[in-house]
């Protein structure tokens, strides 16, 4: 095993702002998956980016957990798939996975726009993030001092394949392993 890539932890608050950016921000419907899926199909685009590839119909398995609750916000270039959660006893707002369209730039103020809807929603201005996502501008939030993190949050790989080529991931986030 390697560690191949060591995850952010961030929190932040989010400012009490709202945006023509916004195209959709609602709750994932547990009792009607299909809806969940055509949603997704039409927001998660095929990417170029090394990462945990996704389909429409899996990912809208994982927000069906009927253990958690899960929004869907979006713009027309980024979604992302937010969740209340507590951390350290502190209710707060996962933010689980952004998707980016691969032919579009990203612009700071969707990333921005999309966590203030998140925060609007969920009713939480505070939110945390864990992971990478090298299609962002910029991770949302401050970065956890080591001290503070409560693990090291580390991505590690078995190379099966002796010689192939190293693995990269550009995209790993909370929704990408049991932390969502």
């Amino acid at each position: 095993m390697e560690d191949r890539l060591t995850l952010d932890i961030r929190v932040g608050v989010a400012l009490p702002r709202t945006s023509r950016r916004i195209v959709v921000s609602r709750a994932v419907d547990r009792a009607d998956p299909f809806d969940a899926t055509r949603w997704i199909a039409g927001h998660l685009a095929p990417s170029e980016c090394a990462e945990v590839v996704w389909d429409a119909e899996t990912l809208a398995g994982r927000l069906g957990n009927p253990m958690q609750s899960y929004a869907l916000h979006a713009t027309k270039d980024l979604a992302l798939i937010s969740s209340p959660r507590f951390f350290r006893g502190i209710p707060v707002v996962l933010l689980c996975s952004f998707h980016a369209l691969p032919s579009e730039h990203v612009a700071p103020a969707d990333v921005g726009a999309l966590v203030a809807a998140a925060a609007r929603f969920h009713r939480n201005p505070l939110f945390l993030y864990v992971g990478v996502n090298k299609a962002l501008p910029r991770l949302p939030g401050w970065p956890i001092p080591d001290r503070w993190r409560p693990s090291r949050m580390i991505v590690q790989v078995r190379e099966m394949v002796p010689d192939a080529p190293r693995l990269e991931l550009d995209r790993f986030e909370s929704i990408d392993f049991d932390f969502a």
